[in-house]
């Protein structure tokens, strides 16, 4: 059966392609009774495997659900959330009169949230935090359950103020979640992905003790024989005449065969070629539509991530402004002269410390490819858009 070109949406059923070494692992670690952070850059795929791997689950007969996070501002808005993704699955079948005898031990009422006619208020931060903490032992942990939660990190910065000073509040978020996790003798398993790296957030605000029981599930460029099937299986779905040589040679230009630049690109081959039945592609028309896509607004999403930086976000922008100018890249030695800037000499110290932790970030998150003696920009793409975004 063909697959469909889908850009950006996450992909399901036959549309999904490849990815068999990341999901044997993902598996093998769920039945080990290990919860994972799917690890990877935005754009690579994230939900697309969490998915199939809740698709793959419910053939096994897992409870499974996907709690989507984008959108949540607030607590109210996060506990009905959870609940409701809770009773979908029948993890809360026996709790709600715990939950009103919970309630009304606190002698609390919770605006915006109920249960049948009780009414919560999480105004009280100490009774707020008690009734998340009790929440735990209301979960059934004894069926095998998949628990996908996607966009934490935005939830969770969203809570954070300006000055960082409701750290300790969004810390026991992290925290609450880690009990959950290691609940004795649970088997709900849980996946946690995103857009905005947990990691990267955590180790910004110095609580990454709050995700080291989680284990990592690395999700990078699509493997030469993945990234090689997906563009002639697409090809063939839309009629695009690529043989062997122009496939070889169009992945020598992305350098970084990730779906998402895979799938613009075959749409931008759609768009240019008229009648591709009787028009072969060959490689000037991949070059004309890599060059229309290095010009268009499909990478806006890199620049407000950059947003997630806070203060780290000026460097950060400093650094890709000078790497974009250099198709080489530089060395690490030319990236710390450019973060300093003038400073004073003083500074080097602290400067330094923030520049590692800023590539670490910008590498994690797709911006960067880096080794000891060279940095440079993960996809020529990227780079040329961002030139062209930032520099022109």
């Amino acid at each position: 059966m063909a697959i469909t070109n889908k850009i950006g949406a996450p992909v399901t059923g036959e549309d999904f392609f490849g990815r068999k070494k990341e999901l044997a692992s993902a598996h093998r670690y769920l039945n080990e009774k290990q919860s994972l952070l799917l690890s990877a850059p935005r754009r690579i795929g994230k939900s697309s495997i969490a998915k199939r791997l809740i698709h793959d689950k419910e053939k096994e007969n897992w409870k499974c659900v996907y709690v989507d996070l984008q959108g949540i501002a607030t607590k109210e808005a996060f506990l009905r959330k959870l609940i409701d993704a809770f009773n979908g699955i029948g993890l809360l079948d026996k709790a709600t009169g715990k939950i009103r005898d919970l309630a009304d031990s606190m002698k609390t009422s919770i605006s915006g949230l109920s249960f049948g006619d009780l009414k919560i208020d999480l105004n009280n931060r100490a009774e707020s935090e008690s009734l998340f903490n009790r929440l735990t032992s209301l979960l059934n942990h004894n069926n095998d359950t998949l628990i996908v939660v996607d966009e934490l990190p935005l939830f969770l910065g969203k809570l954070m103020d300006k000055d960082s000073t409701n750290r300790d509040e969004v810390e026991f978020f992290l925290n609450w979640f880690r009990s959950l996790r290691q609940y004795e003798n649970s088997k709900i398993r849980w996946l946690f992905c995103g857009s905005v790296g947990l990691r990267n957030f955590t180790n910004h605000y110095r609580m990454s003790q709050t995700i080291n029981d989680l284990v990592d599930l690395k999700l990078g460029e699509l493997p030469e024989n993945e990234a090689n099937g997906l563009l002639e299986a697409l090809s063939k779905s839309y009629n695009l005449g690529m043989n062997d040589s122009v496939i070889t040679e169009t992945l020598e230009l992305l350098q970084w065969p990730i779906p998402y630049f895979i799938q613009l690109l075959i749409d931008r081959l759609i768009s240019n070629i008229d009648n591709p039945e009787s028009t072969p592609v060959n490689i000037t028309d991949v070059t004309k539509a890599l060059d229309e896509l290095s010009k268009s607004d499909y990478f806006l999403t890199w620049d407000e991530r950059l947003n997630e930086y806070r203060d780290l976000e000026t460097t950060a922008r400093k650094i890709l402004d000078n790497l974009a100018k250099s198709e080489q890249g530089l060395t690490p030695s030319q990236i710390h002269t450019i973060a300093m800037g003038g400073q004073e000499i003083t500074n080097a110290e602290t400067m330094n410390r923030e520049v590692t932790r800023i590539l670490d970030m910008l590498e994690h998150d797709g911006y960067l490819l880096r080794n000891a003696d060279l940095i440079k920009f993960r996809s020529p793409l990227l780079r040329k858009w961002w030139r062209y975004k930032f520099m022109i």
